[in-house]
């Protein structure tokens, strides 16, 4: 009888284990999970876990990015949910840099999609658009937006087959339809950590957009590896996933002396660093200030290198955190215009009561989309006595109208269709509307929170027209490769500026410098950086030497330079 217990025992036993292996087995069949390096100029910058689940009614992928090695380190997560047939049901990425966050949501219905995107304290949205069924969300660097086309790409048929598509192409602005095609050009075996696998490689093409390169195993269609030849941007699967870390780029210079610097705005706690030559005296000042986005004190490398120049020539200087950024208080998801100048002004009495600082010889230097809150601090304030402005960003003066200045000067920058361009301009009617019908500083869209207070008091600025009541002298520094709405801003600052009766203002143009007017350096080991240009900081100084020296006599200096 013992016996016959002890068998029935270890029967049932069996069966357990059993059962257990069977769920697991299922489990892993409904769970793949997939590790990739990101790598940009051949070093690594990030990591991607991407988890792709299956259920009896849906299809459901994961990713999971961090990207260390970014000028702003940032992490993102993506969920695109999908039927078993492949329909979209919903698209969701969130971004996060330090305590600043972005995201895109798009939501699949019955023959169109809905969309709200935030960013920057301010929100967009498209609703009720018309799409087909078959529609797929598709972003070229993001490799689990490939893996629903790979899986439905016909590797018998090969050669090129094609997909309905939308790509969030900003935070900015709504989907745009694309039409995506897979190309099968060859076999190629491509060694993966110590493994080779035999892969099948893929052309993706979209019209008018910079072709990408895909690597699909021909064991089990998994991706393999992902390459976009015009970024220098790949991203190769790997079995041994490894957790990167990057250094902070910083400069010690031996001829000035740095400090933290924390003050008030208000009731809201800011923090960055004060650099100063090295003796006694009083010297001239700049404060830097930065544009739309979550930057700290050292803006991706461009103030590190601008403050340390600039104490070498003599100069105190000031750089902050944005408010809710770094180590500065506050909430940035909810930052007005109004705000932003509150804190410039707040930095200037600061740097101004520093011993260090001569009062009387303060400069404000701004960098993109700060030209917005420069002329809100300027005018009136004799603290400031010029004003430099690098690659300036403004918005017009009715930013949500449907046939505004800015609009078309987008469509005609990035080519948009004209179907685009009525899809943004019924975005931005219906983002208007949500706006004008919001009680408060808050709106809810598509069950998204989205603040409101920074675009209301976008609609009521005149950003081009407040330079008329700047009469300090004034520099604009442009790059003639900025791709970027800069150097319209800065042909209407400067028009503005003339109208104003400024006759103290100048513009220098360099010929072979972008936006950042800087240079990339990817060494990998510091996070990727910019360095400003040798000759743009020596045209600033020189600059900035000449006017606060005249400015004193009460001679203000014009200086006009072409490079």
């Amino acid at each position: 009888m013992r016996r016959f217990y002890t068998l029935l025992l270890a029967l049932f036993i069996a069966c357990v284990l059993i059962f257990i292996y069977s769920f697991v087995y299922l489990d892993m069949e409904k769970r793949r999970s997939s590790f990739y390096n990101i790598y940009i100029d051949d070093r690594p910058v990030g990591t991607i876990k991407i988890d792709r689940f299956s259920t009896e009614d849906k299809i459901v992928y994961r990713s999971a990015t961090s990207l260390p090695f970014l000028p702003i380190p940032a992490e993102s997560g993506i969920k695109m949910s999908l039927s078993r047939r492949y329909v979209l049901e919903s698209y969701s990425r969130e971004s996060r840099a330090g305590n600043a966050q972005e995201s895109i949501f798009i939501q699949g219905a019955e023959g169109g999609i809905s969309s709200v995107s935030t960013f920057d304290s301010q929100f967009s949205c498209l609703l009720n658009a018309p799409a087909r069924k078959d529609t797929f969300v598709f972003e070229e660097a993001s490799p689990v937006t490939y893996m629903p086309l790979i899986e439905n790409y016909d590797f018998k048929k090969g050669r090129s087959q094609g997909f309905n598509a939308v790509t969030v192409l900003s935070t900015g602005l709504p989907p745009m339809k694309r039409f995506v095609t897979f190309t099968s050009v060859r076999d190629e075996r491509v060694k993966v950590d110590s493994r080779k696998i035999k892969t099948e490689v893929l052309l993706v093409k979209i019209r008018n957009y910079p072709q990408s390169i895909i690597w699909v195993s021909k064991y089990d269609r998994s991706l393999i590896m992902l390459e976009i030849p015009t970024e220098n941007l790949k991203m190769i699967r790997t079995f041994s996933p490894k957790t990167l870390k990057a250094e902070p780029f910083a400069i010690k210079g031996d001829t000035y002396v740095s400090r933290d610097a924390v003050w008030k705005s208000g009731s809201t706690r800011l923090s960055g660093t004060f650099t100063s030559p090295n003796g006694q005296g009083q010297f001239p000042a700049v404060l830097l200030v930065w544009g739309d986005g979550p930057h700290d004190r050292e803006y991706q490398g461009i103030f590190t290198t601008l403050a340390d120049y600039l104490a070498r020539e003599g100069f105190a200087v000031l750089r902050f955190d944005r408010r809710g950024i770094g180590a500065s208080g506050g909430d940035f998801s909810a930052v007005k215009y109004e705000a932003g100048a509150e804190d410039i002004s707040s930095a200037l009495e600061y740097l101004a009561g520093q011993k260090e600082v001569d009062p009387s010889r303060m400069a404000l230097i701004s960098y993109g989309g700060g030209a917005v809150c420069a002329p809100m601090v300027i005018s009136g304030k004799t603290a400031v006595k010029a004003l430099v402005l690098m690659s300036p960003v403004i918005f017009s003066k009715e930013p949500f109208s449907t046939d505004a200045a800015d609009l078309k000067e987008m469509a005609q920058m990035f080519k948009w269709s004209d179907d685009y361009l009525r899809t943004v301009a019924r975005s931005r009617l219906q983002t208007l509307k949500k706006i004008e019908a919001a009680k408060h500083d808050w709106a809810g869209v598509l069950g998204k929170r989205c603040f409101v207070g920074k675009m209301r008091e976008m609609m009521k600025l005149d950003a081009a027209g407040a330079f008329k009541n700047v009469s300090v002298p004034v520099l604009i520094v442009q790059g003639r490769r900025d791709d970027t709405r800069s150097p319209q801003s800065s042909v209407s600052i400067d028009k503005n500026l003339e109208e104003g009766g400024n006759t103290a203002r100048a513009m220098i143009y360099f010929e072979n410098l972008g936006h950042l007017l800087a240079k990339k350096v990817n060494d990998g080991s510091t996070r990727i950086h910019y360095r400003s240009e040798a000759a743009v900081m020596e045209a600033v100084k020189n600059w900035l030497k000449a006017n606060l020296a005249r400015q004193v006599a009460g001679e203000p200096l014009s200086l006009t330079v072409a490079r």
